[in-house]
This record gives C-alpha cells, sequence and structure tokens, in this order.
C-alpha cells in the first residue's frame, strides 16, 4: 500500500473539499476590500495580512494563511479571470485526486512558496553591488586593491587605510 494510501485513510477526514474554491473566494474578497480602499488603508490592510515571522511568532497566527489573499494587481479584469481560472482547475484536480491530496498539495506549494520567499528576500539582502568590505575614505583603496593593507575607522567614523594613516 503506498504512502499516500495511508495517510489518506488515516488522515482523510480531515481534508477540507472545496479548499482551491474557497482561496479563490477569499482573494475575490480581500481584492474588493482592497479595491475600495485608500491608498494610506491599502498598505495598512496590507500590513495585517502580510507573513511577517516575528508577528507569527508573537501570536498574529492568521498571517500564515492570509498572505495568500494579498491581491497581486488592482486590475480588476485579471483578478476576476485569475479567480475563475484557480476555481475551475481546483474543481478538476480535486474531482481526479480527491479532497485529501488536493489538499496535500496545495499544503506543500504553501510551503515551498514559503521557502521561495525567505530565499528570495535572502539574495536582495546580500551585498552584490561592492565586492570588497573595507574601503579609505581618503585613497579609496579597498583591501582588493591591496591585500596587505589594514583599515582603521578615526574619531570622525571615517575608514582609513595603513597607507594614509602613516602619512597623516
Amino acid at each position: 500500500m503506498p504512502l499516500l494510501d495511508r495517510l489518506e485513510s488515516r488522515f482523510g477526514r480531515f481534508a477540507i473539499p472545496g479548499l482551491v474554491q474557497i482561496v479563490a473566494g477569499l482573494k475575490l474578497l480581500t481584492f474588493a476590500i482592497f479595491v475600495m480602499q485608500s491608498a494610506e488603508a491599502r498598505d495598512r490592510y496590507l500590513d495585517f495580512l502580510s507573513l511577517d515571522g516575528p508577528r507569527i511568532l508573537s501570536g498574529q497566527v492568521w498571517r500564515l494563511v492570509t498572505y495568500l489573499f494579498i491581491p497581486t494587481t488592482l486590475n480588476v479584469l485579471f483578478a476576476v479571470l485569475s479567480a475563475m481560472m484557480l476555481m475551475w482547475l481546483g474543481r478538476g484536480l480535486e474531482q481526479a485526486w480527491g479532497a485529501f491530496r488536493l489538499n496535500l498539495f496545495v499544503r506543500d506549494r504553501l510551503h515551498m512558496a514559503k521557502v521561495m520567499k525567505k530565499r528570495t528576500q535572502f539574495k536582495e539582502a546580500s551585498p552584490t553591488a561592492a565586492p570588497f568590505f573595507h574601503q579609505c575614505s581618503l585613497c579609496q583603496k579597498t583591501e582588493v586593491d591591496d591585500p596587505s593593507l589594514y583599515f582603521r575607522i578615526n574619531d570622525a567614523g571615517d575608514e582609513i587605510c595603513s597607507e594614509c594613516r602613516k602619512s597623516t
């Protein structure tokens, strides 16, 4: 008996039938609320729904689900068409796979989305513009230019290399 069949026989009663249709409906509802608000209220509403680790750990567990409903665009036609497509695909997959397997698939995709979001945040935060760590404020030399240099910070807060420090 394959693993999925054993899991379904044991936990199948916890499957949510029509999960994808529920998500699509809530996505449309959130879009409607989002469109009716002012720009300032949209920012607060977006902050309320966003996936934020420290806030989740402090007890705001709804953020584990509500980030799914954040609209990707303010175009009404695109929002309606994407919700209809999501409902159509969800209904077809549920008929083909069953509610339990579709719920398992959706849960896995959500987990992957969270992982990919963290990965892109990490890549955006990593320094890519400058391949050096230190730069002298007087001669503009870096440790890449001369590996024998060492750098100090003076009282004014400027970083100065060992050569410029000797000359001053």
